[in-house]
């Protein structure tokens, strides 16, 4: 964009860094038990300040602009598999943070406390999961979650939620296959 580059706009590069670890062991034919723990980075390395584009001290910056954004998760679950065949249920706990550096316009921009985002959250989710294959090709999955968190990303966001997935899935002997979703939260 020439308005972008003549303003001064000139590099535009974001860095992603992820790593994950995750452990599963079955400990009896009947009970299963898995940890997980990972680690995301985003970095926002694009020219900034650009003086009347893109400029925190500009009256026409009006969104927040997001610098750099970390994450951390990490969760226990256990698996309970009942001697009817193809079948599983799993209860299990997860815990996510997020650090976001956010850099605010000021003059007519949005200021920290009238904006959506928060700079951290931090929540725990509590689930149950059950899954069955009925029959030849045909996958049912459903997963209950409770959420909880005082420091959630966004403002208007509760700090409790409860959550229901169902999925079902069919895949056909010759490959070809249909998914359906439905969730409520």
């Amino acid at each position: 964009n020439t308005r972008e580059t003549s303003a001064g706009f000139t590099k535009g590069q974001i860095t992603n860094d992820a790593a994950f670890a995750n452990v599963s062991v079955r400990v009896t034919k009947y009970l299963g038990f898995a940890a997980r723990a990972g680690y995301t980075a985003r970095t926002n390395d694009s020219t900034f300040p650009v003086p009347g584009y893109h400029d925190p001290n500009s009256a026409f910056e009006a969104q927040p602009r997001l610098d750099s954004l970390k994450g951390n998760e990490y969760g226990v679950e256990g698996t309970f598999y009942p001697k009817l065949a193809r079948t599983s249920l799993a209860v299990g706990w997860r815990h996510e943070t997020k650090d976001r550096d956010l850099t605010f316009g000021v003059g007519r921009a949005i200021p920290p406390e009238r904006t959506l985002y928060k700079e951290d959250s931090a929540f725990d989710d509590l689930y149950v999961g059950f899954v069955t294959r009925p029959a030849k090709g045909v996958n049912v999955r459903v997963r209950a979650s409770f959420i909880s968190g005082d420091k959630i990303g966004l403002i208007t966001e509760p700090e409790t939620g409860a959550n229901v997935k169902l999925s079902v899935g069919y895949t056909a002997t010759n490959g070809a296959s249909v998914t359906g979703f439905f969730g409520v939260r």
